[in-house]
């Protein structure tokens, strides 16, 4: 994926103005963000090269009923 922007800021930038009802929410969106597309076609798990603890984060954030997918 190319982007003018290093992908943390880009993910930052994309995402900065998304009401996820706690900016911490907003926080992991743009790390996730970042890790995946930093290794498009990877599973979540590689994205975020075995990291367990951001790996449970990550998979914390797309479990949690507070978020919503067509959140802006």
């Amino acid at each position: 994926m190319f982007t003018p922007l290093p992908l943390q800021q880009w993910a930052e930038h994309t995402f900065k103005c998304s009401d996820l009802g706690d900016k911490r929410r907003t926080k992991r969106l743009t790390h996730v963000a970042a890790e995946l597309a930093a290794h498009t076609g990877s599973s979540l798990a590689s994205s975020c090269e075995s990291n367990l603890a951001v790996v449970e984060g990550a998979y914390r954030f797309i479990g949690n009923e507070a978020v919503e997918p067509d959140a802006k």
